[in-house]
């Protein structure tokens, strides 16, 4: 399946999500699995067929990790499903997938509702490196949306940040959610 560099071996690397530990590191440190999958499977805001045919591994490797211990993978899930929500399904993103691929990406979006139900009674492991509180409960409320079939409304919590920041860092709620939608497609406009 076409990835972001083409046709490199992304099984080999998906079947280490069942052996390997799952484990995140700021990128101060050495590429991880999960760098390796990424690079693959999403860039720069675009999904690949290899994108939809791993996310089913993914999940399935989420499973096997405590609740505290999930969010970082929850993110990337969601990150590609809000995508997923905002571009649809244009042809390309199609080339080589069959209907049972699709349906376990789905199935396997729907199967992310328990676990992030889980990890938000379990509460959101604190990392040096990781979003804050707010964003991580929203990018978790994102999978309610999208199984509710609300990709709008899941795009903007799986990618929730509704605050200017000035030049010193100091941050400004926005006006509005209309506000926080046009800039987050603009940040994607500049992204393409």
């Amino acid at each position: 399946m076409k990835t972001a560099y083409g046709e490199p071996p992304l099984a080999p690397v998906l079947a280490r999500l069942l052996t390997e530990p799952l484990l995140f590191a700021p990128e101060s440190e050495r590429p991880t699995l999960e760098d390796e999958i990424w690079t693959q499977i999403y860039h720069q805001g675009t999904l690949y067929p290899a994108t939809i045919a791993a996310v089913p591994h993914i999940v399935q490797a989420i499973r096997r990790l405590a609740p505290a211990e999930r969010m970082p993978w929850l993110a990337m899930v969601a990150e590609i499903e809000a995508m997923h929500a905002w571009q649809g399904e244009p042809p390309e993103l199609l080339e080589g997938l069959t209907p049972d691929l699709l349906d376990a990406y789905r199935q396997a979006i729907q199967e992310t509702v328990l676990l992030a139900t889980e990890t938000l009674a379990a509460g959101t492991q604190r990392l040096p490196y990781a979003r804050s509180s707010e964003a991580d409960v929203a990018t978790l409320l994102s999978f309610l949306a999208f199984a509710h079939g609300e990709g709008r409304l899941g795009f903007l919590l799986a990618r929730w940040w509704p605050y200017a920041q000035t030049e010193d860092g100091v941050r400004l709620p926005m006006a509005g959610l209309t506000q926080f939608e046009d800039s987050i497609v603009q940040t994607y406009k500049r992204s393409r």
